[in-house]
Parts: C-alpha cells; structure tokens; sequence
C-alpha cells in the first residue's frame, strides 16, 4: 500500500469518528460543562437548554487549564511578547516554563491562523491520523504485510487508551504519539528524523510521555543494534535543540511543591487492580464515564484504559507465540513489563522507591500507552502468522477456550446479581445498589463482547477449518481457494474491529455546542469593568466559587490557581488558610486556594484569610443571590459592613468590596504610588514619597524578574516571603519590573546553538558523503 493512501484511509476514519464536528457544527472540547458545573455559568439559563445542558464528566481540565493557556498564549504572541509570565493565576505565575503550556510546539502555530476553538478540534484530529501512519511505518520497517502493518496500526491508533485521551488532554497524546515514528528512524537510520520525533515530543509538553517514549527508543535501539553509535548524539542534539522548553520548566520544577510534596497517593490510588484485567475482553464492564454510568471504586476511567479491541487482542497472543523471532520476543517481554508496571503489583512501585524523577510524582497507570503500542506491535505479527498458515490450531483452540471461560463467568456472575436482585429481599442497601449495577450496566455491556467472541471464533477458526464435502453446509465457502478465503476473513475481521472502535468513540468523545465558549455573563462584564482601572483581584463566595484559572480567559486576575508548577512559598501561604496559620511544605501539588467557604460561614470566619486576601489585593468578592442555605445567615452577618460593601447587584447577584484590601501596589511607610503600565511580564510604577521605604507589588515573587529605578538596576526582595519589593529612596521615581529569567535567557542561547549545530553536522555530512565517479 502506498502512504498516501494510508493517510487518506486515516483521515476517513477520523472523519467518522469527529463527524459532528465536521459536518454538525459542534466542537470536540468540553465547553458543555461549562454550564453544567462551573460557576457563573451554572446559575445562567440558556435558550435552548432549559432543562439542562447534555454532558459528560469527563476532560475537566480542558476549561480549567488548557483552554484559558492556550487563549493566553496566542494572545501574547498576536501581541508581540513572549508569554513568559501569566498574570492571571496564583498571583502570577510562570507560563512558558509550566511546561504544559506547549508554548513552543510547532503545531501550536495554528492558533495564530484559525479561531481558538478550529485549531483545537484540527489538532485533536490529527491524533489518530499521525498515529495510524506511523505505526503503520514502524511496522512496514520491521518486514511486516502491509495487511498485518495496517491491522497494527489501526489497533493502536483506535485502541481504547488513545480513544480515552484524544479529548482528555492534547499535550499527553502529542507528546507520545512520535514514539513509531522515533523508532522507524531507529530502524532506518534516519538521524534527522529521529531528532524531529524526540524534540517534538518534549515540545508537545507532557514530560512524562517523553519520558516514555525516550526509555523505549533506548531499549528498542539497544536490542535492534540500530543507531547505537549516534543515539546518544540525537538525544544530545535533542535536548540542546529543546532547551527552551525544558530548562526553564527545570528550574520551575526545583522552586514547585512537586519535589516536596509526597506522592505516595498517587501509587496507592492509580495502580490498578488486577481484575481490572477483565477489561482488556469487556472494556465497560464497569461502565463508562460517557453514559454517566461508571462505577469502577476511585480510578479515573482514562487513567487505566488497556482495551485494544477484541481481534487485537487475540492476534496479540497469537503473535506472542511465535518462535525463531527475536523482535516478537523482544515486543513480548516489552508488553508484559509495562503493563504489569500499572497494576497494583509490589514491582510497580520501582519509580517511587527509586525516587525517579517525574515519574515518582506522576500518575503510574498512563504507561498502559506501551502496552498498547506493544500489544499492537504484537497483533501485526500475529495477524502476518495467521494468513501465512504459521499459527496452529490448538493455539487457537486454547486461547478461545480461556476467551470463552472468562466471559462466560462474567456472565455467570452477572446473572446470579440479577437473580440476587429479584428474589433476594433480605439485601441491604449497599448491595441492592451493587448487585444493581452489574445486573444492569455489566449486564447489558457484556452483550457486545459476546458476540464480537462468537464472530471471532467463526472467522478465524470455523472457516478455517472447513473442508469441501457435500454435507458442508456452508459448501459455497468451503469450495473457495484458500487465498479467497483469508481476504474475506481478513475482511470480517477488519471490519468488526474498526466498527467496534468507532462504537467505542462514539460512546466516550463529547461534542459541544459553539455558543458554551466561555459565554460572557452580565457578572463578569461587570469584573471586567471594575478592575479594568484598578487590577484588582476576584474571588468567588460560597456556591459563587470560580474554579481556578477559568476566569483568565476573560484577563480577570485570581489569587487562586491550577497548575502542575506554581511557587512553592505562595502554595504554603495560602495553605496556612487550611492549616490555622501552621507553615507546611506537604500542601496540594496542583492547587492553590483561598480555602472554600460555603454559604454558612461569615466572611470574618477566617481571619487569616482576611489578611492573605488584604494582602493580595483580593477586592470583588462575588455572591449568588439566589444559593441554597441563604437563611442561615443575614447580609451584614456574611459580609460586616465594616468590612465590605455592595458596589453592584442584579437580581441574581451581588459583588462586594473588601474595605482592607490593599492596592496592587503600594508605598510602605508612607507615599504614593500608581501604575503607568501593567502587561504580563512587564510593570511600571510611578512613586512619590517624601521618606526612604519599599515599593510594594502584590504579584508573587519568582527569580527572573528584575527592576530598574530611574534606568538603575536595583534588587527584587521578598515581602511577606511571597510579594515583590523595591527599596527606594525618598522623592518621584520611576520604577519598572520585567521578567528577565536567566534560564530562559541561556535556554535560547543553547537551542539556537543546537539548530546551528545540527546544520553544521548535516552539511558535514552531506560534503563527505561518497560520490559517484563520472563517466
């Protein structure tokens, strides 16, 4: 087959699986949580949707994250600034260095030519396209059919973990979705491509997909005896070429609660238990987060997904057992070890005790991504033994037989929860609601499965053990070339797996309705208008609580935020809420809040927060009129009116001003202070004081920024251990505060180096490259 045709068979199955993006109108990006679950936007009624918004709880982190980055992002570019700091969130935080934030992915450029939310939909597209097509090259290098190249592709590209993250978050799949291509340029020498695959993983900006992919390609080469004298030069020429993305994200890794906070939840409570394994036959045995009826105890769905498909599966153990073939051994060992290592197993815990960086702090199931590249890897070779005649029949029979056992004990079991249901009256209420759930949701997932077993076992068996005699009842079939029949059974088999996959998606991806993109309501226009002057900061009261991040889609400024790296010293000031003023290094590693409040509690409840909020230049405090648990308390007992006051309110809202809430920024002890310019990584101050003292700016303090008075440069301090400051003297001053990190300074002196350096060594090359004598 050739590639373009590969490609085009790609881009029609994406096609079918996004077409209510393609040809419906509606996006593939959560916005329908929006006013599902997120306030303002859940207290707003929408024409159209009086009964509610369609939804499905999953892929959160999109409209809390990365959808407001990625707005922040483009927009610093279209402006022309580099979008090193992010004003919006924990007071200010990093942004190129988030990691993330992707921010110098190539593929990100199309943000800057199309709508936000077009040039999202293409690049979640473009998952399974890129995928399928290397993979379909990795396995072609390693001389597989281009039958069983396909069959491989296809498994991995639409397997049940790709379908779980195409939506959920793109840097994960971006970062790992290069992995094929690295290992055909292993395989083929190619030098150039395989720097291309390993800098665009870690630009893509999920590290521990990068992580992954390098360990692989190292293993992989080592076995293979590829490449081995210029691997460790790609990856060198790699990391110089990169080093703008990740050494600054270094430095924000050491100065982040990542490296502090202990991570031992993480292993306790994502390594997957093995009956989970039940999956990889019925992948929604315990339902499935896109028909709201998932009940699997505490995983995530799309953190332990390890179905690849019913046929995949069963050519992947055919495949494993193949002999005289080193690289079957070599993708068979590989398949077992990783998926092992994300199931609750003593061996499982290696990243943590080694204390491995990344790794240790990360959630360990997402390596079930190898085990569905390996598994595919297997099928391929097991799909070219099957049609070549190498696979024996009592293997088949065997691996059917252990099929058909498993499912027909699930259906046992499932059967004996609907008999417990109907005739059991002595059931509690904890296993009414158990036996409930595998009698109905397991019931009729099993179904599927079933049948998918039955036409498996009657394609790959049945018809291959057909003989021509009169009696045959299928004579027709029987009578056929051997060749014949393998094309129709390759057919069948190809066309349930693909139907099965496109099911599978068709159940889990959410589509969205355009007008949920961050609708602007009559309560953040007004947020918008009151801080426009002042830069003060928002916060949400009770059942008004913003989620952290949404509201810097809209240039609203938060104390609060979420995020992998953030300050570690702001995340401990603001746990101090939590704690009762106790200073701790073990707070959330991705959050950093004002601690809730419900509608119960006065605002004067906390006086630590009272101060944390003064001190930050919190201002607008946001209430819903119209919240449940409204009469526990009177206005003035919720918000005293020493301490605030009404500055507006409609029929559904209110917003409150904080009486004590400092400026951002201000002259101590006494003088004045205003701001002639605000941009993200950029301040002006005008300062008037008639003693010596300290500007202060309630933004937090990181290394990297730096000012200058009157042209002078002078040191950044620490206020409060978390606030920046100047030290002036007395009389009218200029002061101005920029964010000049230095890691990012020699990161972009190290990765243009790198550029040049890799064109110097190709044109080396090129030179001193035999050439042919002339005639």
């Amino acid at each position: 087959m050739r590639r373009p045709v590969i490609i085009l068979f790609f881009f029609i199955l994406t096609l079918l699986a996004f077409r209510q993006y393609v040809f419906g109108g509606l996006v593939p990006i959560q916005f329908n949580l929006t006013p599902s679950f997120y306030s303002p936007w859940k207290y707003e009624t929408w024409t159209g949707y009086e009964r509610g918004v369609p939804n499905k709880p999953i892929g959160t982190d999109n409209p809390k994250l990365f959808y407001p980055y990625r707005k922040f992002t483009t927009e610093e570019f279209k402006q022309g600034r580099i979008p090193l700091w992010n004003p919006y969130v924990f007071s200010g935080n990093i942004h190129a260095a988030t990691y993330q934030a992707a921010v110098w992915y190539p593929f990100n450029l199309l943000y800057l030519v199309l709508p936000q939310v077009d040039a999202w939909s293409i690049l979640i597209m473009l998952q399974p396209i890129f995928v399928g097509w290397f993979t379909f090259l990795f396995m072609r290098s390693q001389g597989i059919s281009a039958r069983g190249s396909l069959f491989g592709s296809i498994a991995f590209a639409f397997s049940g973990w790709m379908i779980a993250w195409w939506e959920e978050s793109l840097v994960i799949v971006h970062s790992i979705l290069w992995l094929p291509l690295a290992l055909y340029a292993v395989t083929r020498r190619r030098w150039l491509l395989l720097i291309l695959s390993l800098s665009m993983s870690i630009l893509a900006g999920f590290l521990q997909m990068s992580i992954y992919l390098f360990t692989t390609v190292v293993i992989w080469s080592m076995f293979s005896k590829r490449m081995t004298k210029f691997l460790m030069l790609a990856f060198f020429t790699t990391f110089f070429i990169t080093a703008i993305q990740w050494l600054p994200a270094l430095e924000a890794y050491f100065l982040s609660p990542r490296g502090t906070v202990a991570a031992t939840f993480l292993f306790d409570q994502y390594l997957v238990p093995l009956r989970h394994l039940i999956t990889l036959l019925v992948p929604d045995f315990w339902g499935n987060p896109g028909s709201y009826n998932y009940f699997f105890p505490k995983l995530f769905y799309h953190e332990k997904v390890i179905w690849i498909g019913l046929f995949p599966l069963i050519f992947a153990l055919l495949g494993a057992g193949i002999r005289k073939d080193k690289r079957v051994f070599f993708w068979t060992i590989f398949t077992v070890v990783v998926l092992s290592l994300g199931f609750a197993l003593p061996t499982s815990w290696i990243w943590y005790v080694l204390r491995v960086p990344v790794l240790s702090a990360a959630q360990p199931a997402r390596i079930f991504v190898l085990f569905a590249f390996g598994a595919s890897v297997l099928a391929a070779y097991g799909m070219d033994a099957w049609l070549s005649g190498r696979v024996s029949k009592k293997r088949v029979i065997i691996l059917f037989s252990i099929f058909s056992a498993v499912i027909v004990a699930l259906w046992g079991y499932v059967c004996f929860a609907r008999w417990q249901m109907t005739y059991n009256g002595a059931l509690s209420v904890v296993d009414l609601e158990r036996y409930g759930r595998y009698a109905t949701i397991s019931f009729r997932n099993l179904f599927i499965p079933t049948l998918s077993l039955v036409v498996a076992w009657t394609v790959v068996y049945f018809f291959s053990s057909l003989r021509p005699t009169s009696r045959n009842p299928v004579f027709v079939l029987s009578r056929m070339p051997d060749q014949v029949r393998h094309d129709i059974q390759y057919i069948v088999i190809f066309v349930v797996t693909v139907a099965w996959s496109l099911y599978a998606a068709d159940k889990f991806l959410y589509f969205s309705d355009r007008r949920f993109e961050f609708p602007e309501t009559a309560v953040i226009a007004k947020l918008k208008e009151l801080t426009s002057a002042n830069y003060a900061r928002v916060w949400g009261y009770g059942d008004a609580s913003f989620t952290p991040n949404m509201l810097s889609y809209y240039g609203l400024y938060s104390p609060e935020g979420y995020d992998a790296l953030f300050s570690r010293q702001y995340g401990e000031l603001l746990h101090t809420i939590k704690s009762g003023g106790v200073v701790s290094d073990q707070i959330d590693r991705t959050d950093a809040i004002l601690k809730g409040m419900t509608e119960r509690d006065p605002m004067d409840q906390s006086p630590i927060r009272l101060r944390i909020m003064s001190l930050l230049g919190v201002r607008y405090i946001v209430e819903y009129k119209k919240a449940e648990h409204k009469d526990a308390l009177t206005n003035t007992q919720r918000f005293p009116p020493a301490l605030f006051t009404i500055v507006w309110e409609d029929n559904a809202w209110r917003i409150w001003e904080y009486k004590n809430a400092m400026p951002r920024a201000w002259f101590s002890p006494n003088g004045n202070v205003s701001i002639a310019r605000y941009e993200p990584s950029l301040v002006e101050l005008d300062v008037n004081s008639s003693e010596r003292g300290m500007v202060v700016l309630s933004d937090t303090y990181y290394p990297g920024w730096v000012a200058r008075v009157d042209g002078r440069n002078v040191p950044v301090e620490r206020v409060h251990d978390v606030l920046r400051g100047i030290a002036i003297e007395s009389g009218r001053h200029r002061v101005i505060l920029s964010y000049e990190p230095m890691s990012f300074r020699v990161a972009i002196a190290v990765t243009i180096g790198g550029i040049f350096g890799s064109v110097f060594v190709v044109l080396f090359v090129w030179l001193l490259r035999p050439r042919r004598p002339e005639v």
